[in-house]
């Protein structure tokens, strides 16, 4: 027997039908595998979200705000609670229709983010209390916060404010404690005038923020000028000199008078300034003291008090050492003996000034061996060995002298 054909419809809904049941099955299992690994869960946000008032009736104003944040408990998936801050959220309180203070209930709103529910807003009900609006205006001010850094300052009429005043607006108790309308301008490490636009904040006579109140315009141009101040330190003096003194002398000093004279300026430019030094001096073939007057060298930036030190050059002579040859000589011969030398040189070595050492003769440097009381025959002698002021005598070769007397 043949089987029946199904009809045309049914041969083409059928694979449409099961394709569309395979898309369903792959949502559900998608949406059951992600909620899976990124679960909802519901919690209290970390953060305090301030209230808002607003349709505030035109003549009146907010005083105050009996708790004026409050704490959100919402439901959202790991991922976006971790990413959430509190500007996702807002709370006001509408106030369209209400003149008088009394309790409000608080809403709260997401702002831009999907996948977030607020589930309780805590407190629901806050006390608003309401007073007649007023405005005045308040001077601008720049409340300088830092200092430049040393060397820089900021004088008294280098700061300019534009506009030089605001209006300030809102409940009339708050309006009558307003001031100032401040910016705050750091000055920490600032070298250079600054021109800036800062936002203001209403502020009191001791400088306290009054919050609740607007101010209109709500930033102004401020510009703060910084000056160099001029620094005075002493700087020591550093001469200079050129040339050297004479052969067989030494440079021991050089001293200037004063040895540090006062340098106006900026303060880097002097902390760049270690010292100062002179024109040079020359010191060729100088064989004694010598004081000269001298210009400073003064570079430019800075300013002295004087322009020329006096220095002070030391010059002493150097010392040495030298040997000499030099003969024996034998006193005190007795009567009938004659004196013959074995020993026909002594070497001597003197130290005393070079130029004085230079000047040296053998003959200005005495070996004298004693013969007084002696009888013939072969003699070893000390010798005594004398040389003129200022020459120091340290040795002598050979130490002993050999003299033979004979008739």
């Amino acid at each position: 027997m043949q089987r029946p054909v199904p009809p045309q419809w049914r041969r083409t809904a059928t694979p449409i039908a099961l394709a569309f049941l395979s898309l369903l099955v792959a949502i559900i299992l998608w949406v059951a595998v992600t909620d899976a690994e990124n679960p909802n869960r519901i919690a209290v946000f970390s953060g305090a979200i301030e209230i808002e008032a607003v349709n505030v009736p035109q003549d009146l104003a907010v005083a105050s705000i009996r708790n004026p944040t409050v704490s959100l408990r919402i439901a959202a998936d790991d991922d976006t609670f971790r990413r959430l801050t509190t500007a996702d959220f807002r709370a006001e309180v509408n106030l369209s229709g209400i003149r008088e203070s009394g309790d409000v209930v608080v809403e709260g709103f997401v702002v831009d983010q999907r996948g977030v529910e607020i589930i309780e807003v805590a407190p629901s009900v806050v006390t608003i209390t309401l007073e007649q609006a007023s405005s005045k205006l308040v001077p601008v001010q720049a409340n300088l916060v830092g200092s430049p850094p040393q060397g820089f300052s900021v004088p008294g009429d280098a700061i300019e404010t534009s506009p030089a005043n605001v209006r300030v607006t809102g409940a009339a108790s708050l309006v009558q404690l307003v001031a100032t309308a401040s910016a705050d301008v750091n000055l920490t490490g600032l070298r250079v005038s600054l021109q800036q636009r800062f936002p203001l904040v209403a502020r009191d006579a001791r400088g306290a923020d009054i919050r609740g109140v607007s101010i209109a315009p709500t930033s102004a141009d401020i510009r703060v000028g910084v000056a160099q101040q001029q620094t005075t330190l002493a700087v020591t003096i550093v001469p200079q000199v050129q040339g050297t003194v004479a052969d067989g002398y030494n440079l021991v000093g050089i001293t200037s008078d004063p040895p540090a004279v006062p340098v106006s300026g900026a303060l880097e430019a002097l902390q760049a300034l270690p010292y100062l030094q002179t024109e040079a001096i020359d010191i060729s073939g100088l064989r004694a003291d010598a004081i000269r007057t001298v210009r400073i060298r003064v570079p430019a930036g800075v300013q002295t008090t004087r322009d020329s030190v006096s220095v002070r050059i030391r010059v002493t002579p150097g010392r040495g050492d030298i040997l000499m040859s030099v003969a024996p000589q034998v006193s005190s011969v007795p009567d009938g003996l004659r004196a013959r030398l074995q020993t026909m040189a002594v070497t001597v070595r003197v130290s005393g000034e070079l130029p004085t050492l230079r000047a040296l003769t053998p003959a200005q440097v005495r070996v004298t061996v004693n013969a007084g009381g002696l009888t013939e025959g072969v003699h070893v002698l000390n010798p005594t060995i004398s040389a003129p002021e200022g020459i120091e005598v340290l040795s002598s070769d050979p130490g002993q002298v050999v003299v033979v007397l004979e008739r």
